[in-house]
C-alpha cells in the first residue's frame, strides 16, 4: 500500500470535496480516501499495483476536478490556482466594464427608446 497527498483544483465548497472523496474511494485499489477542503488536497492509501495515479487522475477529471500528480505537485497547483485568478480577474473586469454603463444609462433614461433599449441589451449580453 502506498500513502500519497495530492493537491486538488478547482473545489469551490464542501459539496465539491465530498464528490472528490467519494469519486477517489469507489475506484478498484483504492483503500482510504480523504479530502481536505481547506487545504485543497486529497490524501489517499491505495494499491499501486491495482490502480494508477493517472487513473485517479482520470476519474476525478470526469467528476469536474483536477489532480495534480507531477514530481513537483505544489509549485503546479499554485501556478494553476494562479492562472485560475487571473482569468477570474480578467473576467471581473470584463463584466464591470459592460455592465457599469447599463447601469449608468438604465439610472438616466427610465423610459429608454427602441434603440436604447437595444443598446442595452448588446452591453447586457457579454456580462451574462
Amino acid at each position: 500500500m502506498e500513502k500519497r497527498v495530492i493537491p486538488v483544483l478547482e473545489m469551490s465548497c464542501a459539496v465539491c470535496a465530498a464528490t472528490v472523496e467519494k469519486t477517489v474511494r469507489e475506484l478498484p485499489g483504492v483503500e482510504e480516501a480523504s479530502v481536505n477542503f481547506s487545504a485543497n488536497t486529497l490524501q489517499v492509501v491505495y494499491d499501486p499495483d491495482k490502480i494508477l495515479l493517472k487513473d485517479m487522475q482520470a476519474a476525478v477529471s470526469a467528476a469536474g476536478y483536477d489532480l495534480v500528480i507531477s514530481e513537483n505537485a505544489e509549485a503546479d497547483a499554485i501556478d494553476a490556482e494562479h492562472r485560475l485568478y487571473l482569468d477570474l480577474r480578467r473576467r471581473t473586469i470584463g463584466a464591470w466594464s459592460f455592465g457599469l454603463p447599463v447601469m449608468v444609462l438604465s439610472m438616466i433614461f427610465h423610459s429608454p427608446s427602441q434603440i436604447l433599449t437595444w443598446i442595452l441589451l448588446v452591453l447586457t449580453l457579454p456580462v451574462l
